[in-house]
């Protein structure tokens, strides 16, 4: 499984559990892409899709992908780099647990009576240290959806002229999600950041109007009987 990119709350979590991180391969190539384009003061990051996602709790947060670009100082060419599933990221699965200290017992000079619980009746330290165990990780996100956090990835994105005339290289797509889902396409910025979430899941806009709920709705019901009718269709015997 591709793991996701190196980031700020990654490194919170493996600190918050005491474990080392150890960058994969895409993260060492980004790495050497950013060392190449350090120089260049007109290196931007651009924005390609956006996808306001719904976690099965009811929340909803943003990912996106985007390209970082820029010249290298020594011949002057322009490289790039494509990274996507941004503001997710890997978090880990943490207890906390007691285990015997082999330092502090096997200590030769101490010499004292502990309690039931395993602490000196004296000084109350005890022969017991917490050590935290990774149970596992998940993946979590980080950016939660809001206008103001949509704005500030707006800022990045690749809308220069109206949906109407621009090429689609042009422009940022918008996208809506369930969790570990069916991904359904947004027509424009605005709805992805007014539109109610069912709405857009539903329909790809905010406030559609009757005929194209009228329209949509048609279709779904088509799509719906055509699945049905293909479930009901006799198995073929295969004759040896």
């Amino acid at each position: 499984m591709f793991r996701l990119y190196k980031c700020k709350e990654t490194l919170d979590s493996y600190a918050n559990a005491d474990k080392k991180y150890e960058p994969h391969i895409q993260d060492s190539l980004f790495s050497h892409h950013e060392s190449l384009i350090a120089a260049d003061p007109k290196k931007r990051e651009i924005i390609h899709k956006i996808t306001r996602v719904k976690r099965f709790d009811g929340q909803e947060f943003l990912v996106y992908a985007s390209t970082v670009e820029g010249r290298d100082s020594v011949y002057n060419r322009l490289h790039k780099f494509y990274r996507d599933n941004l503001g997710k990221y890997i978090e880990l699965e943490i207890d906390k647990i007691n285990t015997i200290d082999e330092a502090f017992v096997n200590n030769p000079n101490m010499d004292a009576d502990f309690d039931i619980d395993g602490n000196l009746k004296t000084s109350g330290k005890s022969a017991f240290k917490t050590v935290i165990q990774v149970l596992g990780e998940h993946e979590a996100y980080s950016i939660p959806f809001s206008a103001k956090n949509l704005e500030k990835l707006k800022e990045k994105c690749k809308d220069k002229t109206s949906a109407s005339v621009a090429k689609i290289e042009d422009t940022t797509s918008y996208f809506v999600s369930r969790e570990n889902g069916i991904t359904i396409s947004v027509t424009d910025y605005e709805s992805l950041r007014d539109g109610l979430f069912e709405e857009l899941f539903t329909y790809g806009k905010k406030s559609p109007t009757k005929e194209e709920r009228q329209r949509i709705d048609a279709m779904a019901s088509r799509l719906s009987q055509t699945t049905k009718d293909e479930k009901q269709l006799p198995m073929m015997e295969v004759v040896a």
